[in-house]
């Protein structure tokens, strides 16, 4: 009961800030609606899309910066039990432009059948902070909560597609399985460079690692100096669409800081795409200058093995 009181108080609590940085807007596009209710698949993960709204603070000296930290999550309306449905997620300065108001849109998803909520106390809902809008004092999501929710409806699903992610519950990691093989997505930064934020929500999950594993992916490379804090070299994977071909690549990179190279696999068809769950809006377009000589010096770029769907 305190739990519930708790989150209905929190609930209530819809900070309005005149002329200040907050969310302004969320809802779920009217296609993946059923009379005002999500619908989700009784089995396995339902995407859908959803808007968000931001407003950054107009100061006496015009637009101040915005640092928004926000999340989808799933809450049971009876017992305050909140589980989170996508990463944390961040909107800054640099989305808005010249303007105060950004409004951007982001795939997502839900898998009913792992939530073990009821249908009739669960409830889709954004939390939300920023450095200008805390959380309330004592607040035990520790975000704000949007005032508007949404009710779901139970439909039946499509014949399920297995589904190449898995996460292990006790340490939170995440991976995905690539030539038959695990391969653990090492940090956040290297999951959102190239994957949908709805794959911790969707994948498989157990409480030990899964096997095989390989490599991981994105994992920084460590260089040790005689004095000092050690040097961290990023290895951060993209999503490279090359403009001489057309074809989009899935790419990891080595390197020392100042030379890199880079293995490129075209994922093949959409299809593929999609089973892999890339993130269409990580995509960057360049034109590859491919590597003949692998022993020149500077950035090399080689084509791996194809990606396709198994």
């Amino acid at each position: 009961m305190t739990k519930k009181i708790f989150f209905l108080i929190v609930t209530l609590c819809a900070f309005c800030y005149s002329n200040a940085e907050n969310v302004t807007g969320f809802q779920i596009q009217a296609s993946y609606l059923e009379n005002g209710k999500l619908k989700v698949n009784s089995t396995g993960s339902t995407p859908f899309k959803i808007d968000v709204g931001f407003t950054r603070y107009n100061g006496s000296s015009g637009f101040e910066s915005a640092d928004f930290d926000f999340k989808l999550v799933a809450f049971n309306s009876s017992t305050g039990q909140v589980v989170d449905l996508t990463l944390l997620l961040k909107v800054g300065t640099s989305d808005f432009g010249t303007s105060n108001y950004v409004q951007k849109t982001y795939d997502v998803g839900v898998n009913y059948s792992n939530l073990n909520i009821p249908i009739n106390s669960l409830k889709i809902a954004l939390l939300w902070k920023s450095s200008r809008a805390p959380a309330p004092v004592g607040s035990p999501l520790g975000f704000n909560y949007f005032n508007t929710d949404y009710q779901v409806v139970v439909v039946t699903a499509p014949p399920s597609t297995p589904i190449p992610f898995y996460r292990n519950t006790v340490d939170g990691k995440v991976y995905v399985k690539l030539d038959g093989a695990y391969r653990h997505i090492y940090d956040l930064d290297a999951l959102n460079a190239c994957f949908l934020p709805t794959v911790v929500n969707d994948a498989v999950t157990g409480s030990t690692d899964p096997t095989p594993l390989e490599a991981e992916i994105g994992r920084p490379k460590v260089k040790w100096e005689f004095s000092g804090p050690p040097t961290i070299i990023n290895q951060t994977p993209l999503l490279v669409n090359d403009q001489a071909d057309g074809k989009v690549y899935f790419v990891e990179k080595k390197g020392d800081g100042f030379n890199y190279t880079y293995t490129a696999r075209w994922i093949i068809n959409p299809e593929a795409f999609s089973y892999y769950k890339f993130n269409s809006a990580s995509v960057v377009a360049m034109t590859v200058n491919w590597t003949s000589d692998p022993f020149a010096f500077g950035d090399k770029w080689f084509k791996g093995t194809d990606l396709i769907k198994p």
